[in-house]
């Protein structure tokens, strides 16, 4: 998991243009989220904070701003992997609405073992309203 998320590997796939969205504090990059859909529905590939900087909804924001932009191109439903033991990126996607489907076992380009756990949201639309109540203050 070092290999992907770290602090040098997101700033070259920031180079790179990789990402969906960019989350920047003070011209520093502190959080990214990347995605793409197809058929309907939307994969996230990566979703990463700053150490520093979790906690403060910012992982929240760019979800919503990947959803936003996943409903108004026609999905139903989006799909993420988790890397089992994650603590993290688990209770996160399940305090979101994601539901666990699924474990998967694959080999990395870097040839390590990995577990991810296969999560999914549907009714996105309903999704995006209730975020909007509560950062209104209305649910």
């Amino acid at each position: 998991m070092a290999y992907w998320y770290n602090p040098g590997k997101v700033a070259q796939d920031v180079q790179a243009g990789l990402y969906s969205y960019i989350a920047l504090v003070s011209m520093k990059v502190v959080g990214v989220i990347g995605g793409a859909m197809k058929d309907g529905s939307t994969e996230i590939y990566v979703l990463y904070v700053d150490s520093l900087y979790r906690y403060l909804g910012i992982g929240s924001k760019l979800l919503a701003a990947l959803t936003e932009q996943q409903v108004a191109e026609g999905a139903k439903e989006q799909w993420v992997s988790v890397q089992e033991g994650n603590q993290l990126g688990i209770p996160f996607y399940e305090a979101r609405g994601f539901i666990y489907k699924q474990k998967n076992m694959t080999e990395t380009e870097t040839s390590e073992r990995q577990v991810s756990l296969r999560y999914y949201r549907k009714n996105l639309i309903g999704v995006q309203y209730r975020a909007m109540l509560r950062r209104n203050g209305l649910n």
